[in-house]
């Protein structure tokens, strides 16, 4: 079982798609200009800052008005189970920000692609 992070994605600006790429340790982008090398790198991007930096993912707490301080503190030896998220939930959530950081990075708004990030 192949168990390293991949991206779906689909028209993603210059690249129709549907492709997937797998994250490794290092990743290189090359081709001619206007392939969507850049989009690919941001996107990349996006995926290690969440996983390298806490804080990303705790905005999903604070979608779903949980509070991840609270639950922390009564977090327990024989309780280390604080809080149970629905995956698909945790998935599209993931899927949605990665879509607006593209937006947000692009400065375009109104970009539309279709992207899956799946641990």
């Amino acid at each position: 079982m192949d168990n390293r992070i991949s991206i779906s994605i689909e028209n993603f600006g210059p690249i129709k798609g549907p492709h997937t790429i797998y994250l490794n340790q290092l990743m290189i982008f090359s081709g001619p200009s206007g392939v969507g090398k850049s989009y690919l790198a941001m996107l990349t991007h996006y995926v290690y800052r969440l996983v390298a930096h806490p804080h990303e993912l705790l905005r999903f707490f604070e979608n779903k008005k949980i509070d991840f301080d609270l639950l922390k503190r009564d977090a327990t030896e024989e309780r280390p189970l604080i809080c149970k998220i629905n995956t698909e939930d945790l998935s599209q959530w993931i899927d949605s920000r990665a879509l607006a950081y593209m937006r947000n990075m692009l400065g375009n708004s109104n970009f539309q692609a279709k992207i899956h990030i799946n641990f």
